[in-house]
């Protein structure tokens, strides 16, 4: 039984391992969790929030630009408050020290944990700007999906309407029509 100061659980755990030994719980002071993450906390930022950030990002990290000058050059052309918020907050872990990865947890609300377990890949790995590429058509191709669902919803709502409103003129006491109007 010992303590190891490490900025979140896994990093600890990983520190440990490193040294030959095999953590069985791992748990942190309380007050010193909350005063680093910040906890989680959500801007609420739309999809098209996150996209573009996310594309804005992966062009920027792929031309070799750093981090920090990358998230304040986002900062002065996102084009609403709520996004110039989220990238000052991250910019300002960045600049703190923090990974990319710690700098965006405290918005898994808003992000998702799938998109910050690629991020922390991508920076391991060192290829960030390729995962953040990949994350870019991920949010693309579920926002053509949504869309292509949307649209696909709204067709079958319309034909269902006409269908009913066919048997109806029609004649209301045939059973085919009884079954369409209860369905």
């Amino acid at each position: 039984q010992g303590s190891v100061r490490a900025p979140d659980a896994d990093t600890a755990r990983l520190r440990l391992m490193g040294q030959g030994i095999t953590p069985v719980r791992i748990s942190g002071d309380a007050a010193s969790q909350a005063s680093s993450s910040g906890g989680t906390r959500s801007l609420g930022l739309k999809r098209k929030d996150v996209l573009l950030f996310t594309r804005e990002m992966a062009h920027l990290k792929q031309a070799n630009m750093p981090l920090d000058r990358a998230l304040s050059m986002l900062k002065e052309t996102a084009d609403n408050e709520r996004l110039q918020t989220f990238i000052g907050k991250v910019e300002e872990s960045v600049r703190a020290g923090k990974s990319l990865h710690q700098s965006l947890l405290p918005f898994e609300n808003d992000l998702g944990r799938q998109y910050l377990v690629l991020v922390r890949a991508g920076e391991t790995s060192g290829s960030l700007h390729v995962v953040l590429k990949e994350l870019t058509v991920q949010l693309e191709a579920d926002d053509l999906d949504r869309l292509g669902n949307a649209i696909t919803e709204a067709v079958q709502k319309v034909a269902g309407v006409q269908r009913t409103t066919t048997c109806l003129a029609v004649r209301l006491d045939s059973p085919a029509c009884a079954l369409n109007i209860i369905a």
